[in-house]
């Protein structure tokens, strides 16, 4: 896997972010956030200096979706749109952690990191567009109190996800920042 090392973010830092856009978009309180209205309608106009393209699956060999800030494109495999836009709980994750590259990326210096070497999770860009998607869909406020399936019907999130964000909440919660 290709990532890079960005600005330090901890998980406090992200899911701040993520209440600053939801609290601003009405959508703080919602269970299951809007992300393909979120995506088609909100972000070109947040960042309309982008291009969003939809390309066949075999232009991208290996990924789903790739954000290359230097020169403002997005491109996304069809397939993964056309899911993500039938409620693939995969596919709007994957939507979801390109708008955290967006959001937490945009006209940062990024350094190539190879995956054998090692840095903390929190200057990677890969875990933060996934924690920033995660906390998108599943917001640790919302969930802290819910079972994994509630999360996952309630979320339209695979159990895995849940999983994951479940502990994540309840570790924030343990420390004292949720």
């Amino acid at each position: 896997m290709i990532d890079y090392i960005v600005k330090s973010r901890s998980m406090k830092d992200i899911r701040k972010i993520v209440n600053i856009i939801k609290k601003h978009c009405g959508f703080y309180d919602c269970l299951q956030f809007p992300i393909m209205f979120f995506w088609e309608q909100i972000i070109p106009k947040i960042f309309p200096d982008y291009r969003f393209l939809y390309v066949e699956d075999d232009e991208l060999e290996g990924v789903e979706a790739y954000t290359d800030h230097n020169s403002k494109i997005v491109k996304v495999k069809i397939s993964v749109y056309l899911k993500a836009l039938n409620g693939s709980s995969r596919d709007l994750f994957t939507i979801a952690h390109e708008i955290g590259h967006l959001f937490l990326h945009d006209g940062e210096a990024m350094i190539f990191a190879r995956t054998s070497e090692r840095f903390p999770a929190y200057k990677s860009a890969e875990w933060q567009a996934n924690y920033f998607a995660a906390e998108m869909l599943m917001g640790s406020h919302l969930i802290i109190d819910m079972s994994i399936n509630e999360i996952s019907n309630a979320c339209n999130v695979c159990e895995k996800s849940a999983k994951i964000q479940l502990e994540h909440a309840i570790s924030e919660r343990e420390k004292g920042r949720v």
